[in-house]
């Protein structure tokens, strides 16, 4: 996989922080939203990905999302939420 993939994320998220979604991949807390409230994550979709018609056809899912932290050489899982919703609309 490339780059990590785009994520909006409530507060409890600082930007930059490194998620790893199941399904998804690594992804990166890069935006906020007025909507994404905590247990919510919104899932950037690009034009060449499909853009809001690939984001449409994901739609809302439930998938277990995993926070990440960088070690020299190695990124490391620091903790684990159970349920978590990756909206897209």
């Amino acid at each position: 996989q490339g780059s990590p993939r785009v994520v909006a994320a409530p507060r409890i998220y600082p930007f930059g922080t490194r998620l790893w979604i199941s399904g998804i991949g690594e992804c990166i807390v890069r935006d906020r939203g007025s909507a994404i409230t905590e247990g919510k994550l919104d899932l950037f979709f690009s034009e060449e990905e499909g853009g809001h018609e690939a984001a449409l056809k994901f739609g809302r899912q439930t998938l277990k999302v995993w926070r990440l932290e960088a070690l020299p050489g190695a990124l490391h899982v620091v903790s684990r939420d159970e349920v978590s919703r990756i909206q897209v609309e």
